[in-house]
C-alpha cells in the first residue's frame, strides 16, 4: 500500500512537471517564444522584409531602404510582467515601425523641437546610412527623433529630402539634449562626514542619460560638489551615466568595475571603460591610469 502511495505521488509530480514544462515552452514568458511570435507579427506586416541577423538579444532586418535593429530586452521584460498582453506589446512595436518608415522620407515638420542626440558604438555595425560623428575612441553620436516609444535614426537621405544641413541637425539636437537635463533624476550616495557627495548617478529612463555626457553645462551645475576637478564618467549603457571626481581613486576603481560589468550584462551597451571630462574635452580613461595621476 505504501508503495502504491509513493508511486501515485511520483506520477502526480511527474505530470505536474511535464505540464509546467509544456506551458513554459508555449508561454509568452519564454524568450524563444516571444522572439518567434514577434518575428511572425513583423513578417506578416512586412512580407518583403529580409532577416539579416537573429539572436536572443536582437533582430536585424532589412525593410525596403532601411535597416531596422530590434533590441528585445524591453519586450522580454514587459512580457514577463504582463504575459497576457504579449500580443499587444508586439503589435505596438510593429505599429511604431510602420509610423517610422512612413515618416522616413525626410524630417518631420517640427524636427527642430523633436530631434536629439544618442550615443552609439561606431564599431558595432550601426546602419551605414545614419548620420553620425565621432566622439572619442569607438564612441560616436547619432541623431534621432522620437516615434511612439522608440527612436528613429536620422539618415543622410533625410537631410537630402528635407534640405537641412548636418550642422543644423547637430545644433538643434544639442540644444534639445541640454534642455532635457532639466528633467534629470539624480541619485547620490549618503553624504560623507565632510558633507561632500562623491558620486552622482543619473537614471531618468528616457534613453538619453549617456548622451548627456556631451552637455558641458551639466558638469558646471555640479562644481559645488566636485570643485574644479576633472571628472570620470561611466556610460556602460545608453541609460546609465555615473560621475566621480578623478582624484577619488577608490570610487573611480569601483566605477570602472561597474562599467565593465554593466556593459556585459545590460541592454544597449556603450562603453566598458570610463571617459575623462577635462576643460579641453573628452578622453578615454582606463583604471590602470589612476596610478599615474
Amino acid at each position: 500500500m505504501e508503495q502504491l502511495s509513493w508511486l501515485f505521488l511520483f506520477s502526480m509530480i511527474t505530470l505536474i512537471t511535464l505540464r509546467w514544462l509544456l506551458a513554459w515552452s508555449l508561454s509568452p514568458r519564454n524568450h524563444h517564444t516571444i522572439r518567434y511570435l514577434f518575428l511572425q507579427r513583423l513578417l506578416a506586416a512586412y512580407p518583403e522584409a529580409m532577416l539579416l541577423m537573429e539572436d536572443e538579444e536582437r533582430i536585424t532586418a532589412r525593410m525596403g531602404e532601411h535597416t531596422c535593429v530590434f533590441r528585445l530586452d524591453a519586450l522580454y521584460r514587459r512580457c514577463r510582467e504582463f504575459p497576457y498582453r504579449a500580443e499587444q506589446f508586439m503589435q505596438e512595436i510593429v505599429q511604431t515601425v510602420q509610423h517610422a518608415l512612413q515618416d522616413s522620407a525626410g524630417l518631420p515638420a517640427d524636427w527642430q523641437q523633436q530631434i536629439t542626440a544618442l550615443l552609439l558604438r561606431a564599431d558595432a555595425n550601426p546602419p551605414a546610412e545614419i548620420l553620425q560623428r565621432s566622439i572619442v575612441g569607438a564612441l560616436a553620436m547619432g541623431y534621432v527623433v522620437e516615434v511612439g516609444d522608440a527612436f528613429r535614426w536620422i539618415t543622410q537621405q533625410d537631410l537630402e529630402a528635407s534640405g537641412v544641413s548636418a550642422e543644423e541637425v547637430h545644433t538643434f539636437a544639442m540644444r534639445n539634449l541640454e534642455r532635457s537635463c532639466n528633467m534629470l533624476v539624480i541619485e547620490t550616495l549618503p553624504q560623507f562626514p565632510d558633507g561632500d557627495e562623491q558620486v552622482l548617478r543619473f537614471n531618468t529612463g528616457d534613453g538619453l542619460d549617456a548622451a548627456r555626457l556631451l552637455v558641458p553645462s551639466l558638469y558646471q551645475r555640479f562644481t559645488g560638489r566636485f570643485g574644479d576637478e576633472d571628472l570620470l564618467v561611466g556610460i556602460p549603457t545608453r541609460d546609465t551615466l555615473i560621475m566621480v571626481a578623478v582624484p577619488d581613486h577608490s570610487h573611480a576603481s569601483l566605477l570602472a568595475w561597474r562599467a565593465g560589468t554593466d556593459y556585459s550584462a545590460r541592454a544597449y551597451p556603450l562603453l566598458d571603460t570610463l571617459v575623462r571630462v577635462t576643460a579641453d574635452g573628452l578622453e578615454s580613461w582606463h583604471v590602470t591610469e589612476r596610478e599615474e595621476m
